[in-house]
């Protein structure tokens, strides 16, 4: 335990140390630097416009699991990934002796913002405010930049397989953005509240105004960094159209409202006609795979997988369109035929945008030997929410898909970290977990 424990120190502290000079990738394209790390305001009241009356429960409606069930699930899933002492089990550490902690990518020993932004939103439906703001603690003391200078107000990040280089990831902030939000309305009364409003405020500034504009003012799509060679691509993954609504509705801010509008089209028009499948980068102009400097974009791989999230969460909280449900329906029926007769936990795991089955580096692998992905299982079963409606022609397909999930073990091993909380999302979303709640007693 102790070992492990300064192996988490050291980490971190060499993950500090490499994004010291992480503002120099930014680019000013459109902002004098001057957005703070620290706005103050108040959040509007959420409401979700023609939402659901309740939230979808994938597991209910097709294996008749009862609602207590699928949070013993949950909770089991919480303890083996957040408070077990297994080395190989637990993603979340302490930060030296304070009382903050982090999510760690135990594959590639580093911290991101992308497992920090999960962590906290699954912290928070769960209702697990201890853990919720030890992340928190962590985030805005070790991640946040608060110099002045390009870059301030932004949460650093890693993006890469190398332990050296930074990045300013959208995707984690997003979340970070989101669950504050959230957490705002879900623990209205506690002492935390105020800062939870504030620090969402401060973040939603960054992200449409901040150094490097890392949402674009002209297309209202986000960027994968906000610097100037990333202005014409983005990563379907990203696009998260439900979380700009709620941003809309928190804020008043017309850019948000138009920003979903925008992922909204984006997540369809990049999607292949064929398969449904979406490359890692697509242009914002057409959606189309990008190619820019230099650079060709691979086919759907690991980092795809949260594309499904995206979709299905929109559904779940009734603000999806009848397009998002078609997309969803080609990725079922693709699944289902790339599976090995009809095994839905056989079908791979990276893949061409038109279906052939591939490493991530994109060489071509044999279709009978299929290297298959706990992630990607678990997010599939999540897009059974974002389908068009169920009939008795298609009910068996999406019941295999949800009872896939539910079959799977809580992931442990080298993967546990991606695989985990790609788990824990999918299972709070199929289970109607997900929720924008009314705010605490």
């Amino acid at each position: 335990m102790m070992l492990r424990a300064l192996r988490a120190v050291l980490l971190s502290a060499a993950l500090a140390s490499a994004l010291s000079g992480c503002s120099g990738t930014l680019d000013s394209l459109g902002s004098d630097g001057s957005a703070s790390a620290g706005s103050a305001g108040a959040l509007g009241p959420l409401r979700l416009v023609n939402g659901p009356k309740s939230y979808p429960n994938a597991f209910k409606t097709f294996l008749n699991v009862s609602d207590a069930e699928v949070s013993t699930r949950l909770d089991d899933a919480f303890n083996q990934l957040f408070l077990s002492t297994g080395f190989e089990e637990t993603i979340y550490y302490q930060w030296q002796t304070s009382d903050e902690y982090f999510i760690q990518d135990v594959l590639h020993g580093d911290i991101r913002t992308e497992g920090m932004g999960l962590a906290l939103i699954i912290t928070l439906e769960l209702d697990r405010q201890t853990e919720f703001d030890r992340l928190w603690r962590y985030a805005k003391a070790e991640m946040l930049q608060k110099n002045a200078g390009p870059g301030r107000g932004y949460y650093r990040s890693r993006c890469d397989d190398d332990p050296i280089t930074p990045c300013l990831d959208t995707y984690g902030m997003q979340h970070f953005a989101l669950a504050l939000i959230l957490a705002n309305r879900y623990w209205a009364n506690s002492a935390s509240a105020p800062g939870y409003a504030e620090d969402a405020l401060a973040l939603l500034e960054v992200l449409k105004n901040g150094d490097g504009t890392p949402f674009d003012p002209a297309t209202h799509l986000v960027r994968e960094q906000p610097m100037l060679a990333a202005t014409d691509y983005t990563r379907t993954a990203l696009e998260m159209p439900a979380a700009y609504d709620l941003w809309y509705q928190a804020t008043g801010d017309v850019f948000w409202r138009d920003a979903a509008t925008a992922a909204r089209r984006h997540l369809v028009r990049s999607a292949h006609g064929k398969t449904g499948l979406w490359p890692i980068r697509s242009n914002t102009s057409n959606g189309a795979p990008a190619s820019s400097a230099g650079f060709v974009s691979p086919g759907y791989t690991a980092q795809g997988y949260r594309t499904q999230l995206n979709l299905a969460l929109d559904a779940a909280w009734g603000t999806a369109g009848a397009d998002q449900a078609a997309v969803a329906d080609r990725l079922l029926a693709f699944f289902d035929q790339a599976s090995n007769n009809h095994d839905l936990t056989s079908y791979g795991a990276n893949f061409t945008v038109d279906g052939a089955l591939t490493l991530d580096d994109g060489v071509t692998l044999d279709p009978d030997a299929p290297v298959p992905s706990q992630a990607l299982i678990s997010v599939n079963g999540a897009l059974v929410i974002a389908a068009s409606a169920t009939t008795d022609a298609n009910r068996q397909l999406r019941h295999d898909f949800v009872n896939a999930v539910w079959q799977q073990d809580i992931p442990s091993g080298k993967n546990r970290y991606y695989e985990g909380l790609l788990y824990m999302m999918s299972m709070l979303i199929m289970g109607g977990q997900l929720q924008v709640h009314v705010p605490a007693p």
